[in-house]
């Protein structure tokens, strides 16, 4: 949820705010959008996930994914057999999810956070163009000039155009699930 959220459109928009980030925060960010990648069959999560002890918020997308490939499978095989090898495959999956999940969170709940949290704004997805020219117009310095940052596509020439203040930008991470050709292109 949250790489999804950070990958969302409006988010992705506000270039200023990412070319600003310290260099310890794009570390991390590369950390976890290079654990995420689809290749391999999000082999280096479940690397991770195998190494966690749990109790753990298991990732949706591999569990998804390994029984979609199972689906593929027939129920039945010759004369009528039930595909053990199919049921087994599903009864793994389900027992994999129930393991990250067994074990309760022993959290403390802090007043100080809860009340900052529940105190925070929703923003309609309506308005977040206008959230986002606000949140640009305060970086840039001022009023909008009609040729705002907040009015331009996200688009590989503007992209080139422009240069980072980090070496690695946001721009060239991989996307979520690009294979490792479309990588290295």
């Amino acid at each position: 949820a949250m790489i999804s959220g950070l990958r969302n459109s409006n988010v992705i928009r506000l270039k200023d705010t990412w070319n600003d980030l310290p260099s310890a925060s794009w570390d991390m960010w590369e950390k976890i959008t290079d654990t995420f990648v689809l290749n391999d069959n999000f082999a280096s999560l479940r690397n991770i996930l195998k190494e966690t002890q749990p109790p753990l918020i298991p990732y949706l997308g591999i569990y998804l994914s390994d029984l979609t490939f199972t689906e593929g499978q027939p129920n039945f095989i010759h004369d009528n057999l039930v595909n053990l090898s199919k049921m087994r495959s599903i009864s793994l999956v389900q027992q994999r999810m129930k393991e990250g999940q067994s074990t309760p969170y022993n959290l403390t709940p802090v007043p100080l956070i809860q009340e900052f949290i529940s105190q925070l704004k929703f923003i309609p997805e309506s308005e977040y163009s206008e959230n986002r020219k606000k949140c640009q117009d305060v970086q840039s310095g001022g009023g909008s000039t009609g040729k705002g940052r907040g009015s331009v596509q996200l688009n590989s020439t503007i992209l080139q155009s422009r240069k980072p203040k980090r070496t690695k930008s946001f721009f060239n991470i991989p996307k979520i699930g690009s294979s490792k050709l479309a990588q290295q292109e």
